[in-house]
C-alpha cells in the first residue's frame, strides 16, 4: 500500500512451468471487479525470474481476452526482479 496516493498493489510470482497467458488471465479475472471500482489505484504486478518470461507476460497482457477483463484500467505490470515492498508492520 502506498500511503502517498492511497494506491494498492497486488502481486503474484510467476510459476515457470505454467503458461504465462493462463496465469495472467486468471489473475486479471480474479481482480476484475476490484479494478473496476478502484480504477488506477489498484495495480496488478507479476514478478518473473527472467526477461524471456517477462516478454511472454507482456505479450499475454495484450491479448484480447486479458484486455476485456481490464475494464479500462492499465494492463498489469511485469517485473523481472521481485519488487521491494515496504514492510507492512514493524516488530
Amino acid at each position: 500500500m502506498d500511503a502517498h496516493d492511497g494506491g494498492l498493489s497486488v502481486a503474484i510470482v510467476d510459476r515457470p512451468h505454467w503458461t504465462a497467458f493462463l496465469q495472467l488471465l486468471h489473475f486479471v479475472k480474479r481482480f476484475a471487479r476490484c479494478r473496476a471500482s478502484a480504477g488506477e489505484r489498484l495495480t496488478l504486478i507479476v514478478a518473473v525470474g527472467s526477461e524471456a518470461r517477462q516478454r511472454m507476460y507482456e505479450r499475454a497482457a495484450r491479448h484480447r481476452r486479458v484486455i476485456e477483463h481490464c475494464k479500462g484500467v492499465p494492463e498489469p505490470r511485469v517485473c523481472t526482479r521481485y519488487p521491494r515492498l515496504p514492510p507492512t508492520f514493524a516488530p
